[in-house]
């Protein structure tokens, strides 16, 4: 698609998010990304797993979040 190139991806407040779609694994450049103050968000896709350039995974203030894919064990790359 036209965001594969796409590196950084911060979102942040974002309420009424519950959940992000199965296509962001298809952002096969993003190297970072930022979740912060998305307390509606329930879960992550397991397509997180194909982001394996993903170094930086920040969640912060997702209170929502219950748990973590198993995908995320994927990223290798991760620090």
């Amino acid at each position: 698609g036209m965001l594969a190139a796409l590196t950084k991806l911060g979102i942040h407040s974002c309420n009424a998010l519950t959940r992000l779609p199965m296509s962001l694994g298809q952002l096969v450049g993003l190297d970072d990304l930022t979740l912060s103050c998305c307390d509606a968000l329930t879960r992550l896709p397991k397509s997180l797993g194909q982001l394996l350039g993903l170094v930086d995974l920040t969640l912060n203030r997702c209170g929502g979040l219950t748990a973590l894919t198993e995908s995320l064990g994927q990223l290798s790359a991760l620090t």
